[in-house]
């Protein structure tokens, strides 16, 4: 049966202790970035496919804002178009005309 020094027996539990405190501190590291990336304040509108007057232009994404009759889509890769919401059709101008009227548009902000 081996003997375990002192030393050798400190230098294990350390290094245990080490490798465990690396392991929280990337659990935590980890959760904080997830809850970051789902920010409870911020509404999520569900990506859709934005058709222009024409009918022969169109782009996927989600609506961010609208100002000055100006809507703020972003993309999935996370680029942003402005397009004027008199460009869009007359399904897209309703569905911004519905957006822009619920009660959480104004009023549900994170203070």
């Amino acid at each position: 049966m081996s003997q375990t020094t002192p030393e050798v027996y400190s230098a294990k539990a350390s290094s245990r202790v080490i490798t465990l405190r690396c392991f929280v501190w990337v659990c935590i590291v980890f959760s904080t970035a997830i809850m970051a990336t789902n920010s409870p304040c911020e509404a999520r509108e569900p990506v859709r496919i934005w058709v222009d007057q024409s009918g022969l232009h169109s782009i996927e994404a989600s609506l961010v804002n609208i100002t000055d009759e100006v809507a703020l889509l972003k993309r999935p890769n996370g680029s942003k178009a402005k397009i004027p919401v008199l460009q869009l059709s007359q399904t897209d101008q309703e569905y911004i005309a519905g957006w822009s009227n619920r009660s959480s548009f104004a009023e549900n902000r994170c203070r």
